[in-house]
């Protein structure tokens, strides 16, 4: 969900992702999906925020592997380098309950959905 800098919606989508993925690599997904959509639109001085604390941390390390999490975790690195003054941040999963609500919907999804509007999902929650 993309606000402005007075905290207002802009707009939102959620992307659905077939086969299984471990916890740590689904948030690696979703913030990649979310670095390439932010790469589309030519986006600049972006605050990402994730609620999860162990992705936001590993975004500022140099940690190298051969997994499907590092080569994720390269490609969102890569990303964000590309994205001139935009960075990710942790924000507690209660401060974040319109992206929540998304994700959570998005499950019963067979592919992507990009809304201008508010969704009846994140309504009451903004």
């Amino acid at each position: 969900m993309f606000r402005d800098h007075n905290g207002l919606f802009i707009k939102e989508k959620y992307v659905t992702q077939s086969g299984k993925l471990e916890p740590h690599e689904a948030e690696g997904w979703a913030l990649m999906k979310t670095l390439q959509w932010i790469t589309k639109l030519e986006l600049n001085n972006v605050i990402i925020e994730i609620d999860c604390k162990v992705m936001a941390n590993v975004m500022k390390t140099r940690l190298k592997g051969s997994s499907k999490f590092h080569y994720i975790l390269a490609k969102c690195k890569n990303l964000l380098s590309l994205n001139q003054n935009s960075r990710v941040s942790f924000i507690r999963r209660q401060a974040n309950q319109g992206a929540h609500a998304l994700t959570r919907t998005s499950r019963f999804h067979a592919s992507h959905h990009v809304y201008e509007h508010i969704s009846n999902c994140i309504f009451f929650l903004l």
